[in-house]
């Protein structure tokens, strides 16, 4: 099987931390047999954290296997509304053609288009697939869709020969408003690599990463945006004493506190030893598809504290996390402030969290979808498995 994945979600070299997830799944299927190629087309704008990526480079996930990936470079005009026209269309236009630029060239060489997430890269997928008779799917995730992108749904998307869930809510949606039947959607939730992903010393790995040895340490990970809230974190720290704060992660909320240890946007490797160096993971977010970084804090032994909501329910319970009104400081704090007072219950919570994380194992779902992929294009075109 040849897979050609198309995404604006890919780690760099100034952004390692950036698209992490998808990495994740693009290895996995590449060590499981899959000659996997990315597309990643890389805006101007990208400049502001760093150099960009060379337009070509090759990656090892492992033994035998390779991945190559291309980022073509294209303009932004972000997504604005300016009357009745939003700058979005341009925007699209830009990724459009220069993924176009490159699966003209490669298309030969590939049996199936897969784009992460809906917009831009599953319309982008959804169209070429129809232009070059290949079969094409979609991850919908996370991804926040407009009204008006509801509107245009069924144009955008009737070229998709099936969409990956990565929940039950997200499959919902995908039937009642893009109007996908059941059969068309596979409820794939997010796996984590467990060979990253484990707990280690505590105390071995302070010392590597020169963290303080005596604090409670507590840890965000994810994009510095509103709705993740690593602002509301360090607002509810700030009157407990000893404990310091882990804010692995970048983005344009500006976060400053006495309390911040460390801060900054790193690979996945990096990120799994910072979670094995703290206390608690907390991630007062407003809203997720299924998210990584919990499932990759269960997966180091950590408890959590994280938001009550529907989109939480298919990952979390309560034998695992403490969970909170996300916009509410005082109950995040209350949480943060219990676990800290008691390491005997975050021992508890912590192995539960390790036993439920055997749950969302990356091998098995990177299996799941390419077994499901090779059918879904086998019965449509002839696709060998």
């Amino acid at each position: 099987m040849r897979v050609a994945f198309v995404t604006n979600l890919y780690p760099s070299a100034s952004r390692p931390h950036y698209g992490t997830f998808v990495q994740q799944l693009v290895w996995e299927m590449a060590r499981q047999g899959v000659e996997s190629t990315v597309i990643a087309p890389t805006s101007f704008t990208q400049l502001r954290y760093g150099r960009l990526d060379p337009f070509s480079r090759e990656e090892v996930p492992g033994p035998g296997a390779t991945v190559r990936i291309y980022c073509p470079r294209f303009m932004s005009a972000s997504s604005v509304r300016i009357g009745r026209f939003n700058t979005w269309t341009l925007t699209y236009r830009g990724f459009r053609k220069a993924a176009e630029r490159v699966l003209s060239r490669i298309a030969p060489a590939v049996d199936i288009l897969y784009g992460h997430f809906l917009y831009p890269s599953g319309r982008f997928v959804a169209s070429a697939g129809r232009a070059l008779n290949k079969p094409a799917f979609a991850a919908h995730g996370d991804d926040y869709i407009s009204d008006d992108d509801l509107e245009r749904g069924g144009r955008d998307f009737g070229g998709l020969t099936g969409i990956v869930a990565v929940s039950e809510r997200n499959r919902r949606f995908c039937q009642e408003k893009l109007g996908f039947s059941p059969s068309d959607i596979l409820v794939a939730p997010n796996g984590v690599d467990r060979t990253v992903f484990h707990p280690r010393d505590r105390t071995e790995m302070r010392q590597k990463l020169g963290l303080p040895p005596d604090r409670i340490l507590v840890m965000f990970a994810g994009h510095f945006i509103e709705r993740k809230g690593p602002d509301r974190v360090l607002e509810a720290i700030r009157p407990l004493t000893g404990v310091g704060a882990v804010m692995a992660g970048a983005g344009p909320l500006r976060l400053d506190s006495p309390q911040i240890v460390f801060k900054d946007s790193v690979p996945n490797a990096r990120v799994a030893e910072l979670l094995a160096a703290c206390d608690i993971f907390v991630l007062p977010t407003t809203n997720e598809g299924c998210c990584n970084a919990l499932l990759e804090a269960f997966a180091c032994g950590l408890p959590v504290v994280t938001s009550k909501g529907d989109f939480n329910d298919e990952i979390v319970n309560d034998a695992v996390a403490l969970r909170v009104d996300p916009m509410n400081i005082a109950e995040i704090r209350s949480a943060i402030a219990t676990l800290a007072a008691d390491p005997l219950l975050r021992e508890k919570m912590g192995a539960r969290a390790l036993q439920h994380s055997l749950h969302f194992d990356l091998k098995p779902r990177a299996r799941r979808i390419m077994d499901w992929m090779a059918e879904m294009s086998g019965q449509a075109h002839g696709i060998p498995c």
